[in-house]
């Protein structure tokens, strides 16, 4: 007879966190999400978490541990079942235990801007406006806001046009990667792809397709685990959920094996919107901040970022 057991091998890149959840209706949490987080029900027993009541509206909140070998499990498993309870939400994931994390990472002690093109929508005409204001202000990056399914040789024209700001470039697989920096939708083209990319460039995770079921917090951890040097999210003027001081604190906790990363803001900014957010966060944390502008910097109404 055979006998499976358990390698001490698969043991050594376990990751540990602790989950945890919200929601309102205790039965679809108990038999949608519970038994699916402990491995589809093999390991599911009726020794629920315990649950708290958290509000008069009768909702709820349940911390527990989680186990699994890697990143990508770790986040099917925590949320793959959100979509049979409507009223949960993940909150927040604690990472209690994991190997060492090996990515390329970013050093710098300020602050860094950058600008948006859009390529794919108007290629030459567009461009070149944008990328000569970076560059004679002295911007840090450019991001390719296009995911790149066009040409190598479209890739190589836009980085060969930006000479100063490094490029940003947006992937969505390992065949195209010729930006200085790479960004993946994890949410979109998997977390496995957003470990892959971190390994070999500096990387950004775009919070483009995460569920409103997930929180900001859960995103930003996950995203340290895959070892992205930074994360792209909104700036709260436009999405009022998204606390940059709660959050720039989580991207920056000393956390064993885990580097930190840096808070990218998008979405609508202005010069004037990020000389009032710099004036409101202490500068012991530039180092995990930056701003990335759209086509908007070029209005006049809006002036110079460094006048």
């Amino acid at each position: 007879m055979n006998t499976y057991r358990f390698q001490n091998k698969n043991l050594e890149h376990m990751i540990k966190t602790k989950a945890t959840y919200s929601f309102q209706d205790k039965t679809r949490f108990q038999n949608k999400i519970l038994p699916y987080v402990f491995g589809c029900g093999m390991f599911y027993t009726k020794n629920n978490p315990k649950l708290e009541l958290i509000s008069k509206q009768d909702r709820y909140k349940t911390t527990f541990v989680l186990k699994t070998k890697n990143l990508t499990q770790l986040v099917c498993a925590a949320t793959a079942m959100l979509r049979f309870s409507p009223d949960c939400k993940l909150e927040r994931i604690r990472i209690i235990d994991c190997a060492n994390i090996n990515s390329k990472q970013l050093y710098a002690k300020k602050y860094l801007l950058g600008a948006i093109l859009k390529p794919s929508l108007y290629y030459k005409e567009s461009i070149k406006e944008i990328i000569d204001y970076a560059i004679k202000n002295k911007y840090d990056f450019i991001k390719d806001d296009d995911v790149s399914e066009y040409s190598k040789e479209e890739s190589a024209q836009i980085k060969k046009i930006i000479k100063g700001p490094l490029y940003l470039q947006k992937i969505n697989d390992l065949t195209n990667t010729q930006g200085d920096w790479l960004m993946v939708m994890p949410c979109v083209s998997g977390w496995q792809l957003l470990e892959q990319t971190s390994k070999q460039k500096i990387t950004a995770a775009h919070c483009a397709g995460l569920s409103f079921q997930i929180s900001w917090q859960p995103f930003i951890m996950f995203s340290r685990l895959a070892g992205a040097a930074m994360v792209i999210a909104p700036d709260k003027e436009f999405d009022q959920s998204f606390d940059l001081k709660e959050f720039i604190k989580e991207a920056s906790m000393p956390i064993k094996g885990v580097p930190e990363t840096r808070i990218i803001l998008g979405g609508g900014l202005t010069p004037i919107r990020i000389k009032k957010v710099l004036k409101s966060v202490d500068k012991s944390y530039y180092k995990n901040l930056g701003f990335i502008m759209g086509s908007w910097i070029l209005k006049q109404e809006y002036g110079n970022f460094h006048s």
